[in-house]
């Protein structure tokens, strides 16, 4: 018999195929009739804007305070919307590294959590930090005596 002979037969055969009986899903129609709601997509659109105005005035306020400016940034950068905020990051490390490889920098505030925090953002963000500064290791060696 040729190919088209059996795919005739086939065919032309009365056979009633058996037909799963699908119990229906727990969420039932839910997924099939979403409704899509322009206004409230634009008012979630526009509130996420003015939250992330919020956070770049946020780093700006902290620039006074470069401990307090790393822990805003490891936080943005802990739940992974930095990629929001690449260009005032960018700027803010840049500022913090330059004040914290000069002399200018208060080291009175700094325990090992501080330079640790200061040492890993700015390693994570390409910066090339020393991860044996002479002068803050001496000073916690110091206080820890």
């Amino acid at each position: 018999m040729s190919e088209q002979q059996v795919s005739d037969i086939l065919f032309q055969s009365n056979v009633k195929r058996p037909i799963a009986d699908y119990v229906p899903g727990f969420w039932g129609d839910l997924f099939l009739n979403y409704d899509f709601d322009e206004m409230a997509h634009d008012r979630r659109k526009q509130r996420l804007e003015e939250l992330k105005e919020e956070v770049r005035r946020e780093l700006l306020a902290y620039a006074d305070h470069p401990l307090k400016q790393m822990s805003l940034i490891d936080v943005i950068q802990c739940l992974d919307v930095g990629y929001h905020f690449e260009t005032e990051i960018e700027e803010a490390l840049r500022g913090v590294y330059i004040l914290y490889t000069s002399n200018h920098y208060n080291h009175e505030d700094e325990n090992l959590y501080n330079v640790s925090l200061f040492f890993r953002i700015l390693r994570q963000n390409g910066f090339k930090v020393s991860s044996g500064k002479s002068v803050i290791v001496s000073k916690l060696r110091m206080r820890s005596v």
